[in-house]
């Protein structure tokens, strides 16, 4: 048995491009959240649906891989297939192509399910993997690591407000990549592509935190900025970005 995949059409929108008219990593993996969305709802399973039961969807890892962004008021379609799971995590891919059926775009990701008035994570049960034709896995699909870096400098103050608080009571995960990416300078972010992204989730950012953003860049055989998102002592995401 193999997971149904769904899909969308698009036109890519002035507001989820850049100075260049590329799309921003954020605006990418909103699209692609947006697609999954659209296929829960029509089978109950979207945020609301599952609010309403008192759980919520988490992402936990995504792994990104980008043959180059789609552009402004470019024809694109978006994929996303639910494709497998284990006791505690999903798997979803999603993948976006041009007119042509060039892939654009790559991600992979991990989500869990969540009690969302204990805050804590349950196991899957079938009734929210079988409508999706989810595969059953023994053990783990392999994520790559994003290595723990010392960070002393280039910190950067980030405020949580109202709107960065989406339906399970925490910041909306697309935000993590904006502050990431803040705090590059505009000539790196000018002059370079992102080729590959890694970002796994530690601790969730709620309204009241006060987190702060930290950089390092490594120029050695391939090009890679180490991120961290961080509230005093309490890691909430790290970040991997090879460039081109």
């Amino acid at each position: 048995m193999t997971a149904s995949i769904y899909s969308e059409k698009h036109k890519v929108p002035f507001f989820f491009t850049n100075k260049n008219g590329e799309m921003s990593l954020s605006s990418v993996l909103n699209l692609g959240l947006l697609v999954s969305e659209n296929q829960l709802n029509s089978l109950k399973l979207d945020g609301n649906s599952m609010a309403e039961r008192g759980l919520g969807w988490v992402v936990t890892q995504y792994h990104i891989e980008v043959t180059r962004m789609p552009k402004v008021n470019e024809e694109v379609e978006i994929f996303t297939q639910a494709k497998s799971y284990n006791k505690f995590f999903c798997y979803r891919d999603f993948w976006i192509e041009d007119e042509a059926g060039n892939e654009l775009v790559r991600i992979n990701s991990i989500w869990v399910l969540i009690d969302l008035k204990e805050r804590s994570v349950i196991k899957v049960t079938a009734d929210v993997v079988e409508p999706l034709g989810s595969v059953e896995l023994k053990g783990m699909e392999k994520f790559p690591r994003v290595k723990k870096t010392d960070f002393t400098d280039n910190r950067r103050e980030i405020h949580i407000g109202y709107y960065n608080i989406d339906i399970n009571q925490h910041v909306n995960n697309a935000y993590y990549f904006d502050w990431a990416l803040d705090n590059l300078d505009i000539e790196f972010l000018s002059q370079h592509q992102i080729k590959t992204v890694d970002i796994k989730y530690e601790n969730e950012l709620v309204y009241g935190d006060t987190p702060e953003s930290f950089v390092k860049i490594e120029d050695g055989e391939e090009l890679t900025t180490y991120h961290r998102i961080q509230t005093e002592e309490n890691r909430n995401a790290d970040l991997k970005i090879t460039w081109q």
